[in-house]
């Protein structure tokens, strides 16, 4: 490590509450399971993923952590989910008008599914690798959203919460 790079304690898991890393993967799960709901609705899954991360984000810098990064994560993969349902209805549609010619970009649709398979299979798997770290209270740093995440949700720049306001007895006792 450089020793001009400012050291930023990350909270340890033995210091981390059973509920915060319930939290946490309950983030990589909600993802995962949403993207299966949203299949026929496109986007549903980024949706209730980004719900969740509103909703559980304020909990602690680790559950928010997790939760930013798995919403970053289902990105893609909801993406080229919305492309593959579009894209199938149109040629389901396009051979039931049965012109006969043969649909614009029809040859290329059996390759872009592998390519989705190959990407849901890698979802799947990353989805799996990250609710089992959060469940062990351990951060995961993905390929292009992990230093986004750590940066948002725990770095030294993070937006910290704001301080709760204390229970005081009235005024005058």
């Amino acid at each position: 490590m450089d020793p001009q790079t400012p050291s930023v304690p990350l909270v340890q898991p033995d210091e981390l509450s059973v509920r915060e890393r319930e939290d946490a993967m309950g983030a990589w799960l909600m993802a995962f399971g949403a993207l299966h709901l949203g299949l026929p609705v496109p986007f549903l899954g980024l949706v209730a993923a980004w719900v969740y991360h509103v909703v559980n984000a304020k909990k602690s810098p680790f559950t928010a952590f997790h939760c930013f990064q798995s919403f970053l994560f289902s990105i893609p993969a909801s993406v080229l989910s919305a492309v593959w349902v579009v894209w199938g209805s149109f040629l389901v549609v396009w051979f039931l008008r049965g012109t006969g010619s043969p649909p614009p970009g029809g040859p290329y649709f059996w390759p872009f599914s592998l390519v989705c398979l190959a990407v849901y299979l890698v979802y799947l798997i990353g989805c799996g690798v990250g609710a089992y770290r959060a469940r062990k209270g351990r951060v995961i740093y993905f390929p292009w959203i992990g230093r986004w995440a750590y940066a948002r949700c725990l770095g030294p720049g993070r937006k910290a919460p704001r301080p709760s306001q204390p229970n005081l007895p009235p005024a005058g006792l």
